[in-house]
């Protein structure tokens, strides 16, 4: 039949750069191949598990409760590794077609190359929310489990404009469920970049001074048009580890830190004012 013939894979939108008033890069995409499995896969073929497992790196009771988590959502494919590292990218291509129902495909995975400076006003992005997944296929902006959203600051109130369209690939597939040929491609739409009116050295040199005094908050602002120049918040964290999700240990570690990396001094905290005129 037409659905044993042919499968629809959809390609992620990159999403659009954060850059300051110069143009400088602060939150990018990195080419990055991730590995899914259809969810169905271990109840027709059970045998591919422990092959599976050892490639992915899994405990085999670990990845079947995965899969089968996946599955009760209502999932198709599940994700099982968003950053493959090259070996066992071309391991995988290797035996993928001794393995059904699994596929491989380049995405841009979310990158900050300016670590911890600026990431409270960056925010970071991570997984969609079972209440946040439209399952409207049709609609390209529609967001699917697995699919990164905005989780806070810049990233999340602009989201609509970082979010670009996806695009979607018809394969033609075999019987066993392995890849043949492209049939139909539509690429995928990027997000809009968003220009800030930040200075990135502005930004590092208001970070560095605060990093002195070990906490607390700094903001740079131009009198004349109400730009913000520059902000910091310090102690600070690296939102390349919360991307796409936050391991159990590291959430725990940043939460009982007793200098509350995450907590946003700039928009949260309450400061007495200091004296903006003195006369003479």
């Amino acid at each position: 039949s037409r659905d044993n013939q042919f499968r629809e894979l959809r390609i992620p939108a990159p999403r659009g750069l954060i850059k300051d008033r110069e143009g400088r890069v602060l939150a990018e995409n990195l080419a990055a191949c991730e590995v899914s499995l259809a969810t169905r896969t271990l109840t027709r073929n059970p045998r591919i598990l422990p092959e599976l497992a050892e490639h992915l790196g899994y405990e085999q009771d670990a990845l079947r409760e995965r899969v089968e988590s996946g599955r009760d959502q209502g999932r198709h494919r599940v994700v099982l590794d968003r950053d493959l590292g090259k070996e066992r990218i071309l391991l995988l291509e290797e035996r993928i077609g001794d393995l059904p129902g699994l596929a491989l495909q380049d995405w841009a995975r979310r990158s900050y190359p300016r670590e911890e400076l600026a990431a409270h006003l960056l925010g970071y992005v991570g997984e969609v929310r079972d209440d946040e997944v439209n399952p409207d296929r049709r609609n390209p902006r529609a967001y699917r489990a697995g699919d990164l959203i905005g989780r806070s600051g810049i990233e999340a109130t602009y989201e609509t404009f970082l979010r670009g369209a996806d695009g979607k690939e018809m394969i033609l597939v075999n019987a066993r469920g392995t890849q043949l040929e492209t049939v139909q491609l539509l690429p995928p739409e990027p997000g809009h970049d968003v220009i800030l009116t930040l200075d990135l050295e502005l930004c590092a040199e208001l970070d560095s001074a605060l990093a002195s005094w070990g906490a607390g908050a700094g903001l740079v602002m131009d009198v004349r048009s109400g730009e913000i120049l520059a902000a910091a918040s310090r102690p600070s964290f690296d939102p390349n580890l919360l991307v796409g999700g936050i391991p159990e240990a590291l959430w725990r570690e940043l939460i009982e830190d007793p200098g509350k990396p995450l907590f946003n001094r700039i928009a949260q905290a309450s400061y007495a004012p200091g004296s903006a005129f003195k006369p003479l």
